[in-house]
Order: C-alpha cells, then structure tokens, then sequence
C-alpha cells in the first residue's frame, strides 16, 4: 500500500463511555505511535478533523477503563479525505427518526422486541441551483465517490462539534 494523505478520522456507533481516550495515530512504521489527533466524546459518533497528512499506516487507539458494559464496540471506522461542497442546502432541512425493531412471540405468543438499529432520515433542499451547481454536487457526491453505494459522514456546520454517517436512498 502506497502513502495516503488523510484529513479527517473518527468512529461510528460505538458504546464508548465519556471518559474514553480515542487517538488517531499515523507513521512509516506498521505500528505507528506519531498522535495525528485526539477525538473528542460524542454520544454515537466522534470525529476530528486534522490538517492533511500522507502516511501509508493509520491506527485508531482506543482506551476505556469506565465503560459501563466491560468491552469496546465499534461499528464503523472512519479515514478520509473530507470534501466540502461549493454550496450548502437551504434552509429548513426536515428530519425524522426511524426504529427498526424485530418483533419475536413464543409459542404461548409473548411478544419480544428489540432493537436492531436507530436511523435519522434527512431531507435537504438544494435548489434552485444552476446547472454547473447542479453538475458539480452531482459529480461530487455520486460519480467520484460513489456515496450512494459506500456512505459518508457529513457535518452540517464545521463550527460544531456534531456529524451523520449518510447514504443516499
């Protein structure tokens, strides 16, 4: 594997207790200890943003005396390059939150039910927009990257500390 210049890591959906210590670290070596960025807590999703470094090793370290449920559990992890778009949406982005449950009875039908996972479902107005704007959010989003297939974590506003894991549907 050749060097990759990253600007951006974090983790998604993890069971993380708040004082968990989460350390993006990169180097020449397979086992690199130079720290790129510390991670800051959030509930489901942590992240940070880092200035651009080619390294061909990453590593995520993770540390959490605390956690309540005795093991870390993590279901993405995250190293990239981040984009930003030419233009925001508009205003007034609409925003729902969706269960996805699974539903057992036993054969004296006692209902049991469980959750599989959580989801926000997004929609974001872009328009009006020009053709080249049009064209070029296209392309960004679809054609380059293919987000529609792969996903991505997007951060509405930079100044905040907040971020989704999104997949286009």
């Amino acid at each position: 594997l050749s060097a990759q210049a990253l600007t951006i890591g974090g983790i998604l959906n993890h069971n993380l207790s708040s004082a968990a210590t989460v350390q993006i670290k990169a180097g020449a070596a397979a086992a690199p200890t130079t720290v790129n960025a510390t991670v800051t807590w959030r509930e489901f999703d942590m992240f940070a943003t880092f200035a651009s470094a080619s390294h061909r090793y990453w590593r995520i370290t993770f540390a959490d005396a605390t956690n309540p449920d005795g093991f870390i559990q993590v279901g993405y992890t995250l190293l990239g390059a981040y984009t930003t778009l030419s233009r925001k949406w508009n205003y007034g982005a609409r925003r729902r939150v969706e269960f996805s449950n699974r539903r057992v009875e036993t054969a004296w039908y006692v209902p049991n039910v469980e959750e599989f996972a959580r989801r926000t479902i997004l929609e974001l107005d872009f328009g009006p927009m020009t053709n080249a704007d049009a064209t070029e959010l296209r392309t960004t989003l679809f054609e380059t990257v293919r987000k529609d297939v792969k996903g991505f974590f997007a951060i509405p506003d930079s100044a905040d500390n907040d971020g989704w894991f999104v997949r286009f549907g």
